[in-house]
């Protein structure tokens, strides 16, 4: 199911409004940040940033027991970066890939299938931080 926020007000307004539903739902804070000059994406690409970012909230919303999260969204004419950090409780970044953190995994194949990268740094008692880069051609 597509948020109709996703199809009215492509991807940036879709990030604000589910980190503002988020923030409500939630003992934690949520903040959405953007830099740049928003321009629509391809729908399908949207999509799938959407349901990647989607996962990295949930799971910091479920594991993390931080009390802040933050989602940055730079976009540049041929770059997209997002950050998704938190302070909360941190995790083993080696772990993945070695029956847990499935949905990090999932994540990762996301981000291939959309010919991004990921850079995820963790350290015990200060939190997480998800960097995500997409060239635009």
């Amino acid at each position: 199911m597509m948020p109709e926020t996703l199809v009215k007000m492509g991807l940036k307004g879709a990030l604000s409004d589910f980190c503002d539903n988020m923030n409500a739902s939630n003992s934690m804070t949520v903040r959405f940040q953007f830099v740049g000059q928003f321009e629509r994406l391809e729908q399908k690409f949207e999509i799938g940033i959407y349901r990647i970012i989607q996962e990295l909230v949930n799971n910091a919303v479920k594991h993390s027991q931080a009390d802040k999260l933050i989602v940055q969204m730079v976009q540049e004419p041929h770059r997209l970066c997002l950050i998704v950090e938190d302070n909360g409780k941190g995790f083993d970044v080696s772990a993945i890939g070695q029956g847990k953190g499935i949905g990090l995994n999932s994540v990762k194949s996301r981000i291939e299938t959309l010919n991004g990268r990921i850079d995820i740094s963790s350290e015990f008692g200060k939190g997480s931080e998800f960097i995500i880069e997409f060239i635009l051609l």
